[in-house]
Order: C-alpha cells, then sequence, then structure tokens
C-alpha cells in the first residue's frame, strides 16, 4: 500500500537526545564528567572565546580532572569545510581521544563534523552531505559546553557546514545524522552571561526561527508544538531583557530553556523555507546566521 498517497509525511523520525546538564555552575562537571568517560586527552574546538577566559578555566577543570587538553580555535562562524578538516587534523596529530566543542553552533558543528570524519578514517567531511550518512556510530566521545542562547547545535542530530570545494559555488548542507549527537550536551547560562549583547540578539532570533518555523510546519505534530510554542513564549518575554542586560541571570536561564526546548521541537518537526533561504545567503555572503535569521 503506497501511503505517501495518503497521507502527508506518514512517517515521524525521533532522534535521541543526549544526556544534559542544564544550570549554573554545570560547566564545572565538564572535567570530571570527561574523566568518568575514560578520556585521557581531549580537543578543544572553538572560535573566538580564548580571549575571555573561558577557555582558561575550562582547560584548568580538565587538567585538574585528569584530561589533558590541546586547544583549535580557529572554528569561524558558518563554519567551512577547511575548519572542519583542520580541527580534525588537531585530534589526529595531538592523539585526543575524545572532542569538547566550547561555544556556540560554529564550534559544536565543526566539531561535529570532525568528529564524524574522525570515525571515518579522515574522510572529507562534504561526503557526508545526507541523511545518517555515517556508516558507523562509533565516533570519538563529544562533550559540547555551549554560551549561547542560538543554535540547540548541542542537543541535536544536525550540523551545518560550508562547502567551499567550488569557490564559485559556496553552498551550506546539512548533515542530519545520528553519529553526530553528542554525547554529553553542557548549558550553563553563567558562560551564556559572558556574550555581547548583539550575539545574545542574533542567538536568539535563531531561537525564534527554530520554534516558530517548527510550530506552523507541515511536519509539527503533538510532541513537538506544546514546546515549539513554550519556547516562542520564552523568547518573547524574555530576549530583550537578556540583550540589553546580559547579566540578569533569570532572563539568561530562561533564554537557554527556550533555545534548548526549541532545538528539541525542531529535531523532529523540522525546518522550514527561512532557514532554507538563509543557508543560501549565508553560504554567499558569510552572515551570521542569527542575524540573517532575524
Amino acid at each position: 500500500m503506497d501511503t505517501s498517497r495518503m497521507f502527508e509525511f506518514p512517517i515521524k523520525e525521533f532522534f535521541k537526545q543526549p544526556r544534559s546538564l542544564l544550570g549554573a555552575g554545570a560547566y564545572e562537571n565538564a572535567g570530571p564528567e570527561a574523566a568518568a568517560m575514560g578520556l585521557k586527552h581531549v580537543l578543544f574546538v572553538t572560535s573566538g572565546l580564548s580571549g575571555t577566559g573561558i577557555i582558561d578555566e575550562c582547560k584548568t577543570n580538565f587538567e585538574n580532572a585528569g584530561v589533558s587538553v590541546t586547544v583549535y580555535d580557529k572554528v569561524e562562524s558558518n563554519p567551512k569545510d577547511y575548519n572542519v578538516m583542520d580541527a580534525y587534523k588537531a585530534f589526529s596529530e595531538g592523539e585526543c581521544d575524545g572532542f569538547v566543542s566550547i561555544g556556540g553552533g560554529s564550534s559544536h558543528d565543526t566539531t561535529k563534523g570532525a568528529r564524524v570524519v574522525a570515525a571515518h578514517d579522515g574522510r572529507n567531511v562534504n561526503e557526508f552531505q545526507a541523511l545518517n550518512a555515517s556508516e558507523t556510530l562509533d565516533n570519538p566521545a563529544h562533550i559540547a559546553i555551549n554560551t549561547t542562547v542560538g543554535t540547540g547545535s548541542e542537543t541535536t542530530p544536525a550540523y551545518v557546514i560550508t562547502d567551499l570545494s567550488s569557490p564559485n559555488a559556496p553552498h551550506k548542507w546539512v548533515g542530519f545524522d545520528r553519529a553526530a549527537i553528542t554525547t554529553l550536551a553542557i548549558n550553563d547560562p553563567i558562560l551564556c552571561m559572558t556574550q555581547p549583547p548583539e550575539y545574545v540578539a542574533y542567538t536568539g532570533f535563531d531561537t525564534l526561527a527554530h520554534a516558530s518555523e517548527c510550530y506552523v510546519g507541515r511536519v509539527q505534530h503533538l510532541s513537538t508544538t506544546p514546546i515549539a510554542l513554550a519556547a516562542i513564549r520564552l523568547t518573547q518575554e524574555n530576549l530583550r531583557e537578556a540583550t540589553y542586560n546580559p547579566k540578569n541571570y533569570k532572563a539568561m536561564e530562561q533564554m537557554v530553556w527556550a533555545q534548548y526546548t526549541a532545538a528539541q521541537a525542531f529535531s523532529t518537526g523540522l525546518l522550514g523555507i527561512l532557514h532554507s533561504l538563509s543557508h543560501a545567503v549565508c553560504a554567499y555572503y558569510d552572515i551570521h546566521h542569527g542575524l540573517n535569521n532575524g
């Protein structure tokens, strides 16, 4: 029986959620958690956070737990395919046994790609432009320490990479891969309070886009609609205050919940034309993804 002729989107796919820690001080558990996983040497993957003190503090946290650290801090906005391959190279040459992404979606997505590449003996990340393209689930561990209120990448199977193999025709592709789901996601509002106000706004726009596209989309269903609506309400009630007063812990905590629940919603309810258009524009003009969505 051809059910596709009878029903629109008859089958919904549900991905598992990673184990997550959310709350004040959650990031301080990262080092002990890595040690409990049996990790000995991890690669920190990050972007412009090296001057904020966050990376040094996290590095100390891991080293105190007996886990050594190598840092790759060259991640760019709208992460490029070469960012992924460079991160993998640092992982391989450093003889690391696990990944730790620190930052927002760019750091997490770069790490997801590098993790998939590591599991496939260094094959180019652009070979995995498909649904569940990984040929193995035996990936190195990945702890994602989130510092923004936007992408929700730390808790979804999705990662987005800019393919520059044709310089005159760059494009962003989405890997929706169960092998890319993080081992542990950490959301700490205290880290998010270090964001510049404009980045609170940009990443908050991304949260609103995730929730609203999922809420009105044709794939939305009973388990996505309530949490998408909750994320919309949380963003409406808290984004302005979190932007103009990033040190307001309560507002930032609510935005952390908004981005987390919005990501859970779109993991199965999916997104829409806004993100499709945004990816195309960002590939050509390298605009901040959240700003472009806004």
